[in-house]
């Protein structure tokens, strides 16, 4: 899906989205709402117990 091609993988911990702590799923939702398609965000994340930092842009929602 949209999280794998940008770079994220099943297990990662999204803990900053530029530089703002994300604590909830729903903190994380409101933050990417506030973007727009185009937009480039750096993410941090834990992987295997590593820090990892990933540049995404945000995609428009696929319609099901």
């Amino acid at each position: 899906g949209p999280a794998q091609k940008a770079g994220l993988q099943k297990g990662d911990f999204v803990s900053l989205i530029e530089e703002k702590k994300i604590r909830t799923l729903r903190s994380m939702d409101e933050l990417l709402r506030s973007q727009g398609p185009g937009d480039s965000l750096e993410i941090k994340v834990m992987r295997n117990g590593k820090r990892k930092t990933i540049r995404i842009i945000l995609a428009l929602k696929p319609v099901y």
